[in-house]
């Protein structure tokens, strides 16, 4: 296996697997260098060279590997083809260019050797980032944790066994790092856990953005018509509203992506407004939605994602969280 496989095709099944095999196989050829990154300022930390920090690493590899094997799939998820809010997808290091400058400055020695304590007590959150390299791969990983109060412990006096004997520590902080990675690079693939902390860091809002701009422009040219005969009166007021909120844009995508609104008619419409006491206000005669102040943008999105149904167990009114089309 070439070093070049690794540093392209982690993200299939076959080459994450011999990833895994060889990183469990023995301690790496060398240890483990571990980080704090605050906003764009990069701390080099000293920890022990415990074995903990490669379980971290195996653990999170373990983890793809078995959403893969779960799902019957042959490679990871890319993150631009998922519609909802997905663990475990990946995505090319070439599209965010702020984690490979992060990167740079990682593999070449550019962080700062002092690291003023009082900062992690006043912040209370970090990046926590662990490099790894090992001969039998060739290439570097780099696992990054999302590490806030939970995870960082101000110490006043604590003690702790070395060697036999009862020592005191009087100052200083203790980072508990996760069991897992939030997000890791292997070569020029990002492998992405947790996609909120991930989209948060680095402003990644491309692909929700991207499907909000293409439902805006294919409204104005159905002159502002929805689904069979449903027209949206103030689509102006509903773009700009839901463009300041990043999880209204979220939601967008997920209704662009989905398509199902294409379907919709006004009378069915109006009836679940009804049922589930809506505030969206509507003009019957005409058949419009009307965005403005008196109708609630929230309900009108949760309204077009499908997430007001009637049970069909229990005959009860329910609301669903997302709506996955099964």
């Amino acid at each position: 296996m070439s070093s070049n496989k690794f540093e392209r095709l982690t993200f299939k099944k076959d080459v994450l697997e011999e990833l895994y095999n060889l990183i469990s196989s023995s301690e790496m050829s060398q240890p483990p260098e571990t980080f704090l990154n605050e906003n764009g300022s990069l701390y080099y930390l000293k920890a022990s060279q415990d074995p903990f920090f490669q379980e971290i690493l195996k653990t999170s590899i373990e983890e793809f590997l078995n959403n893969i094997k779960t799902k019957d799939l042959i490679e990871v998820e890319r993150y631009d083809d998922s519609i909802f809010d997905k663990k475990f997808l990946y995505l090319e290091k070439s599209e965010i260019p702020e984690i490979a400058t992060l990167e740079d400055k990682i593999l070449n020695n550019k962080a700062k050797r002092k690291l003023n304590e009082s900062l992690i007590k006043e912040k209370k959150s970090f990046d926590f980032i662990v490099k790894y390299y090992d001969e039998k791969v060739g290439i570097p990983i780099i696992g990054f944790q999302d590490l806030n109060s939970r995870y960082i412990f101000d110490l006043k006096k604590a003690f702790f066994f070395e060697s036999s004997m009862l020592k005191v520590l009087k100052k200083g902080v203790i980072l508990k790092p996760k069991e897992y990675f939030d997000y890791f690079i292997i070569g020029e693939i990002v492998f992405v856990r947790t996609l909120y902390f991930f989209e948060n860091k680095f402003k990644f809002y491309k692909k929700y953005e991207e499907s909000k701009d293409l439902f805006f422009n294919k409204l104005k040219e159905n002159n502002n018509v929805i689904g069979k005969d449903i027209t949206l009166k103030g689509t102006d007021y509903f773009d700009k509203y839901v463009s300041e909120r990043k999880t209204f844009v979220k939601k967008i995508h997920n209704i662009f992506k989905i398509g199902n609104y294409q379907n919709f008619d006004f009378e069915r419409l109006e009836k679940v407004i009804k049922d589930f006491n809506l505030k969206i206000n509507i003009d019957k005669n005409n058949k419009e939605i009307i965005l403005d102040k008196e109708t609630n943008i929230k309900d009108f999105l949760e309204l077009l994602n499908e997430l007001y149904y009637v049970s069909e167990l229990s005959n009860k009114k329910m609301k669903a969280n997302e709506a996955n089309i099964i």
